[in-house]
């Protein structure tokens, strides 16, 4: 069966902004007390907008995800920049241009990727900045793992009718586009953690035939799982 797991990391994730959230609301009684209110002209779409915003920043930064946090923040930025202005007593609501504020959201996304990008000897294929198409053999198929960057990135399984079950494909996704295609009659556990992405999966499976555990994570990309 297809089973997407909850992470535990969402729960603190919505912990802290509510703890957060919590602060700015007393903050906010108290400076109305003496007179200065500091979160009086924020529309409240803008706040509720900006705290979700911030639980998917929170989140990433929780599970060590450091490049999914910039973009996440840039749109907070846009969304609080005339109250960041008034606040630091700026005569002009339009601190910097919007493209500007995306373009380094972008920049620090892509050098943060490839910082943290960590090779490890049980990484059998990488795809960065191309396309490229692997073919998995289901017969010996135990524990397989693929990561991509910027690319397109194609599995495919050889020998179907031999696979016994068991087979764990760990995937890991940025800004590119990953496309497993798993033989009709499988089954299908998986397992993704996906931040600002999108995973599609079929939503009719076989409840007989063996299974295969798809897990990993999916920042920015989309990952396509479909029956052949």
């Amino acid at each position: 069966m297809i089973i997407i797991r909850k992470k535990s990391t969402e729960s603190k994730a919505w912990g802290i902004v509510l703890i957060l959230a919590a602060l700015c609301i007393i903050l906010d009684i108290v400076f109305t007390a003496i007179g200065k209110p500091i979160f009086a002209n924020i529309p409240v779409f803008r706040m509720v907008l900006s705290l979700l915003l911030l639980f998917f920043a929170v989140n990433a930064l929780i599970k060590g995800e450091i490049a999914c946090i910039f973009f996440p923040l840039a749109f907070i930025f846009m969304l609080l920049e005339s109250w960041i202005a008034d606040l630091a007593g700026l005569a002009d609501p339009n601190i910097a241009n919007n493209w500007i504020v995306l373009l380094g959201a972008f920049l620090l996304t892509v050098g943060t990727l490839l910082l943290t990008s960590k090779s490890s000897k049980k990484v059998k294929a990488d795809c960065e900045f191309g396309s490229t198409t692997k073919y998995v053999d289901a017969a010996s198929f135990n524990d397989y793992k693929c990561s991509c960057r910027f690319g397109d990135y194609h599995i495919c399984f050889e020998n179907a009718d031999e696979y016994k079950g068991g087979g764990t494909l760990t995937v890991d996704n940025a800004f590119g586009q990953i496309c497993i295609d798993v033989p009709e009659g499988w089954n299908i556990d998986l397992d993704i953690d996906s931040n600002f992405g999108d995973v599609e999966h079929p939503s009719e499976i076989s409840t007989d035939g063996p299974t295969i555990r798809i897990k990993g994570k999916n920042s920015f990309g989309e990952i396509k799982i479909r029956y052949i």
